[in-house]
């Protein structure tokens, strides 16, 4: 099966969410749990199961490994600039005062988080 979004929500991302809270709803006469994968296969072929696949897939796989890239070298400014200033709070200050760096994807994250909640 494929779809494909249009209108007021176009990114694929928001579908699949709201698919996803529906199919957390869905109560099977077997009397386990629909299960949803985003990035792996399914253990048990026996259950019924959903795979996101093709675009969904590869966007999570690249946001997965972007972020864990990110983390790191976040990290590593951190030791290089605690090294040269020879302090652990001037880096926190200089990082902070960076938002590209800094507070897009948290800032990213707490909006999300909030607007679920507003629904």
């Amino acid at each position: 099966m494929t779809g494909d979004m249009a209108g007021g929500a176009e990114s694929p991302v928001y579908g699949i969410l709201q698919m996803n809270e529906a199919l957390d709803r869905l109560e099977l006469r077997e009397g386990y749990r629909f299960e949803v994968f985003n990035a792996a296969l399914p253990v048990d072929s026996t259950k019924y199961a959903m795979k996101w696949d093709g675009e969904w897939h590869i966007t999570i796989e690249v946001f997965r490994d972007l972020g864990l890239a990110f983390a790191v070298v976040l990290l590593l400014i951190y030791i290089l600039v605690v090294g040269w200033f020879e302090s652990f709070e001037t880096p926190l200050t200089i990082m902070m005062a960076s938002p590209s760096r800094s507070w897009i994807l948290p800032a990213h994250a707490l909006m999300a988080r909030s607007s679920r909640r507003r629904r």
